[in-house]
């Protein structure tokens, strides 16, 4: 930035205590940087530790002020906004924003409206709803960790678990290093990391972390969808190399081997282009191998419910931004494994004893329906519905126990799943209590199923 740079800052003025106004325009002016203020309200005091203060709202003049401006011709590089003293100011601010901001400039918004769980004297959810408006239009956006979660509709924390936050970090360069090591030719203790050990990149790694707690993604399952990785080359410390580097394909190919079986979620899928420029990173392919629980070609059935933008620096002719869905799930879409197999020469007692010994070792389901074989002769369709990581523990016992020559196996078949839950009751069975547990199924907040069903003596409904 030079001196002729111009920054807003909208928030409020403390007359004592060094916060907003009192700080943001002596710091951002140390750097060269041309600031005005645009005062939300006057305060006595910040509002931290002190009672009684006294609160000037400036809600009128911001309109009157903007105009003042239109009539100047004044435009600013950027906007930041702190601290806001009513709902109506949200508006007027976006006013502020369309009329006022340069075409190629940037606004930063500091939804400073809550800290450690609880709401800012004034401020409620309707206004946090009203402030998630504002953020909208914000190239960088820096709440706190309960501002998100007001915004965001998260339930607040005391505190995210550093030791999660640590292990994750861990194990995203543990992902780098690996790949690192496989494309080098170098043990793990021998491995450097090159660009992506700078301070950039951690800084990178942590902060990503950070976001994908503070957000609630870890408890909900978090669905990647193919990534576009560039093309053509790009300048690393081993000179130049194509697009996409070898770390990032050894990355989201999966790491499956016997000694890191804790990061086997499966193969991430990528496209090439479509510019000749690096858009995966190595940083970046680990973080997503990270923090997503499966890769799918395809959005799944989903009904939208949150959209956030994440905006690169690189210039294209398309949109460089990184898509975040926040969804309810409609109906479940689970991938299975169909195996079959024609039998013609076991007894019922030994079709009886292959039937329990695959539920044993982790088929989801097993039938076996009479069949008419080629001449004529009677058989059986041995077919096992199984997760795809126990397909060949099933087949090879198939193998063994059955003797057949030939197995048919239709892998990554998928089959829609309602959500299921169970439901305890209270029953009232010759004057004893017993509590059953009955297996309800939805879509949405439909029941369409229930066990219940099943006992026509019930009298009562789920």
């Amino acid at each position: 930035m030079n001196k002729t740079t111009k920054i807003l800052t909208i928030q409020d003025i403390s007359c004592y205590g060094q916060c907003s106004i009192t700080v943001a325009l002596p710091v951002i002016s140390a750097f060269g940087i041309e600031t005005a203020v645009l005062p939300s309200a006057v305060l006595s005091t910040h509002t931290s530790g002190f009672t009684g203060y006294t609160v000037r709202d400036l809600t009128e003049d911001l309109p009157e002020i903007r105009k003042h401006w239109e009539s100047e011709g004044i435009y600013f590089d950027a906007i930041y906004t702190g601290f806001i003293a009513s709902m109506e100011q949200l508006d007027y601010i976006k006013e502020i924003i369309d009329s006022r901001l340069k075409p190629d400039g940037c606004v930063f918004v500091d939804p400073a409206m809550a800290d450690h769980g609880e709401f800012y004297n004034g401020f409620d959810q309707e206004f946090a709803d009203k402030m998630g408006e504002l953020c909208k239009t914000g190239d960088y956006v820096l709440p706190n960790t309960t501002e998100a979660c007001y915004i965001l509709h998260k339930a607040w924390k005391e505190e995210f678990t550093n030791d999660e936050m640590v292990e994750m970090a861990k194990s995203v360069f543990k992902r780098i290093a690996i790949s690192e090591s496989r494309v080098h030719g170098k043990t793990l203790e021998e491995v450097h990391f090159h660009e992506v050990g700078a301070a950039d990149a951690v800084a990178d790694v942590f902060g990503s972390i950070c976001a994908y707690y503070d957000l609630g993604m870890d408890k909900d399952k978090v669905v990647g969808l193919p990534i576009a990785v560039g093309g053509g080359v790009v300048e690393t410390a081993h000179g130049r190399i194509p697009v996409p580097a070898p770390a990032s394909l050894d990355i989201l190919k999966g790491l499956n081997e016997d000694s890191f079986k804790d990061f086997s979620k499966g193969e991430a899928k990528c496209i090439g282009g479509p510019v000749n420029s690096e858009l995966a990173t190595p940083t970046g392919c680990a973080l997503y191998m990270e923090f997503c629980d499966e890769f799918l070609e395809f959005a799944p059935m989903m009904s939208p419910e949150e959209i956030a933008y994440g905006c690169g620096s690189k210039e294209f002719d398309f949109p460089n931004v990184l898509r975040v869905i926040k969804s309810r799930n409609v109906n479940g879409k689970h991938k299975v494994s169909v195996i079959e197999t024609n039998i013609d020469h076991m007894s019922g007692e030994e079709l009886g004893f292959l039937f329990d010994l695959l539920l044993i070792e982790g088929a989801r389901d097993v039938s076996m329906v009479p069949i008419t074989m080629k001449k004529n002769r009677p058989g059986h369709l041995i077919k096992i519905i199984s997760k795809p990581d126990l397909v060949d523990h099933l087949v090879n016992i198939l193998f063994k126990e059955t003797g057949t020559l030939g197995i048919r196996i239709s892998e990554n078949t998928h089959r829609g799943v309602a959500e299921r839950q169970f439901v305890p009751l209270d029953i009232n069975v010759g004057n004893h209590i017993y509590t059953i547990n009955f297996k309800i199924g939805l879509i949405g907040d439909e029941i369409i199923y229930h066990s219940c069903r099943k006992h026509l003596s019930c009298n009562f409904f789920i």
